[in-house]
């Protein structure tokens, strides 16, 4: 197999004569090249790394659910995602999310109704914090304020436009009432 010289139109048998030329004749460029698809590197590092997608090789194994990696960054990445404390748990259907702002998106996503009252309800209380001395009232007078078609659940005490389906999904999570 023949390697191309990707800054010319040299060619070479082996990948040391290649990697030579590229050092003499085009300093300063990648040197290191996957005999396999040709794509060079600037460094060896990043070509072993790469070889390893056509190998298969996963060095990198995760020690709770023994799933491997190519990378380690790979690795790092999946252990914060997946075994970090998941406590960001959304009010509606109990999820939960290790960051915030993947919580934001489920809502954003998956509640959109829920997510504009919510985000309006935020925003109005901070524009009228002073006029209600009871946290209740505020909040009851807020929620009729924002949605009338809304109810309230009975189970969990949250707001949801659909509230039969809601409330199976509450009364199935809180197991069956022996009275």
């Amino acid at each position: 197999m023949m390697l191309d010289c990707p800054y010319c139109p040299q060619m070479f048998e082996t990948p040391e004569v290649h990697e030579d030329h590229i050092r003499a004749a085009h300093p300063g460029r990648a040197v290191h090249v996957c005999t396999v698809c040709a794509m060079s590197f600037t460094r060896r590092t990043g070509l072993a790394e790469h070889r390893r997608i056509h190998t298969g090789e996963k060095p990198y194994c995760c020690s709770d659910c023994s799933r491997n990696f190519i990378r380690l960054n790979s690795l790092k990445a999946h252990m914060q995602s997946h075994h970090r404390e998941k406590s960001y748990i959304c009010d509606l259907c109990y999820l939960s999310y290790t960051y915030s702002t993947s919580l934001k998106t489920h809502m954003e996503r998956k509640h959109p109704y829920e997510h504009k009252i919510d985000r309006d309800l935020k925003r109005y209380r901070n524009d009228h914090k002073n006029e209600f001395s009871d946290q209740l009232a505020a909040e009851l007078f807020l929620r009729n304020l924002f949605s009338t078609d809304y109810q309230i659940c009975p189970y969990c005490n949250v707001h949801v436009p659909n509230l039969a389906e809601h409330a199976m999904l509450c009364q199935f999570r809180q197991g069956p009432s022996w009275g």
